[in-house]
C-alpha cells in the first residue's frame, strides 16, 4: 500500500505533460497540434524536451 502511495504522489505535472505528448505523437498527431495542445509554442522545445523515439515507433515505419 505504501509503494502504490508513493508512486501517486511522485507524478507531476511535467511527468502527466510528458505522457500526453508521447502518446500523441505516438499516435500520428503532427507537431504543431501537440505544441496548441500542450501550450507550447516553439516546436523545438516538444522536438528536445519532450519525444524519444521509442522502439516500438520505429518498428511502425519498418
Amino acid at each position: 500500500m505504501f509503494f502504490l502511495f508513493e508512486v501517486l504522489f511522485s507524478i507531476d505535472d511535467n511527468t502527466l505533460r510528458k505522457t500526453q505528448i508521447t502518446a500523441m505523437h505516438e499516435a500520428g498527431a503532427d507537431l504543431a497540434t501537440i505544441a496548441k495542445q500542450s501550450g507550447h509554442k516553439n516546436l523545438e522545445t516538444i522536438n528536445k524536451h519532450y519525444l524519444e523515439v521509442s522502439d516500438r515507433t520505429v518498428y511502425k515505419y519498418l
